[in-house]
């Protein structure tokens, strides 16, 4: 095995090739994963494998994290790569990575003129693998990519960065809400706009989790959070939060404010 990677003509005919940080980021993982096995504090790399995360990837190439996820999502979407995290790492896999590395054995050729995808996919996967992709496709309902996404956008980096490992966390929160809770889509995403954008609640809300959360009252927070939306569509704009002495004004306070956002605009919070 030499010192370069096979990089087909037939590469130009790829899918992702006129989308230039998708391409940018397969090409650098082709160069950069492991050539052998080998370990990193403890853990096995193998051949074709590289131990990473979102902000290293974005030093190296010059993406931002974001270009990075997007590029990620679609390499995982057509089986070139394989993402896997953890608290402290991510694994990213270059599938058949062989195949830019092996000579041009004529076995080798013959399997590169049998293949139909313009990578040089083998004819063959592995059971393993099949599982995988089998669980990744049919893990969250649709809806849920996209609102964890919908999320993500409103993070900065190093907070993308922090959440990153809980992604699939958050899908798992995503598909509960619409699949089990019967939330729509556009719902939840309104619920996370509202919570990341409240003067009040953008400094409660940090993860995508607490949506499906309860708070004293045994109310999940996408509810309070939807409730809110409503009660501010009907509710006077106040010019003072001094305390009224009509026992009406103060029911209609109780009635669209929770105890927490009373006590905070109470005390000077806005």
């Amino acid at each position: 095995m030499t010192n370069y990677i096979k990089l087909f003509r037939k590469f130009k005919k790829w899918e992702w090739y006129t989308d230039n940080n998708t391409k940018i980021l397969f090409i650098h993982l082709l160069l950069d994963v492991n050539r052998f096995d080998g370990y990193w504090r403890g853990v096995k790399v193998k051949s074709g494998q590289k131990i990473t995360s979102l902000s290293k990837l974005s030093t190296e190439t010059g993406l931002s994290i974001q270009n990075i996820r997007t590029a990620l999502k679609n390499l995982q979407s057509t089986h070139e790569v394989t993402h896997e995290s953890t608290r402290d790492y991510s694994i990213i896999t270059v599938l058949n990575y062989l195949n830019y590395q092996e000579d041009n054995t004529p076995a080798n050729t013959q399997l590169t003129h049998q293949s139909t995808h313009p990578l040089t996919h083998p004819l063959t996967t592995n059971k393993k693998e099949k599982k995988e992709k089998k669980e990744k496709n049919k893990t969250y309902i649709e809806g849920s990519d996209y609102v964890v996404d919908y999320f993500f956008s409103f993070l900065n980096e190093r907070e993308s960065e922090r959440f990153e490992n809980q992604r699939n966390t958050f899908l798992d929160i995503a598909d509960k809400l619409i699949r089990i809770d019967k939330y729509k889509v556009e719902e939840i995403k309104q619920a996370v706009s509202f919570g990341k954008t409240d003067d009040f609640w953008s400094g409660q809300f940090q993860s995508f989790t607490k949506l499906r959360k309860k708070n004293k009252e045994d109310i999940y927070y996408i509810e309070v959070f939807l409730g809110k939306i409503i009660a501010q569509d009907i509710k006077p704009k106040k010019k003072s939060l001094k305390p009224s002495n009509n026992p009406q004004e103060l029911i209609f306070k109780f009635e669209t404010e929770t105890p927490e956002e009373y006590n905070y605009k109470k005390d000077g919070g806005l």
